[in-house]
Order: C-alpha cells, then sequence, then structure tokens
C-alpha cells in the first residue's frame, strides 16, 4: 500500500503507475477526501484549543462571581461541533483506506508494460 504523504506529493507518477497497472483507482477522490480530512483536522484542533480558553475563563469567571453562562453556552456547542466533525472525519478516515488498499504499487521502470492489469 503506498503512502498517502507519497501519493500526495507525487500524483502525477501515481497516476502513471495507475496507467501501467492498468488499475482505475479513484485518485482524484482520494486526494479531495485527504484535502477535506487535513481541514477537519485543523478546524477540530482549532475548536479543541477555543474549548480548552473558555474552560479557563468559566473557572476564572467562577472565582470571581461573574455570570459564565454564554462560555458554557459556548463551550456546549464547541463540544457538538467537534463530535460532528470527528464522525465525519471517521468516515473520511474509512474511506481514505478503502482507496488505498486498491491502489497498487507502482511498477519499477525497468518492468515493461503489459497488455493487461495481469501482466
Amino acid at each position: 500500500m503506498l503512502d498517502l504523504k507519497f501519493i500526495r506529493s507525487n500524483p502525477e507518477a501515481v497516476r502513471e503507475g495507475l496507467r501501467l497497472k492498468r488499475v482505475d483507482a479513484p485518485l482524484d477522490e482520494l486526494l479531495e477526501l485527504d484535502e477535506r480530512r487535513r481541514k477537519n483536522l485543523f478546524a477540530v484542533e482549532q475548536l479543541k484549543a477555543e474549548r480548552n480558553e473558555n474552560s479557563k475563563a468559566v473557572a476564572e469567571c467562577k472565582k470571581t462571581g461573574q455570570d459564565a453562562s454564554g462560555l458554557i453556552e459556548r463551550t456546549r456547542v464547541i463540544g457538538q461541533e467537534i463530535k460532528a466533525l470527528d464522525e465525519e472525519l471517521a468516515q473520511i478516515e474509512a474511506r481514505i483506506q478503502e482507496i488505498l488498499l486498491a491502489i497498487p504499487n507502482i511498477p519499477h521502470p525497468s518492468v515493461p508494460e503489459g497488455d493487461s492489469s495481469d501482466d
């Protein structure tokens, strides 16, 4: 199985390898899913950082006796957003693995081109 980083860095080499092996794998879908996965991971990390900051602010508000209901509500909403993104990430990652398993290794340049995927 090819590494996703390699595929991301060398999509044309992978396309050529697929052509030589006469395999029709959804490479464009894989690259799109990888981009979505990376964006979602970034969003989750940002939301977790915001949630942590809000938790600290809530604790500070409670110490000083200030109203923290707005922060508490925002923290709850952030938790729901994180959960939704995590579920989407799980689906994306499952599909990525499915596609990666369908992509064969790239043939060595010394290997002659065959007539079918069996060659």
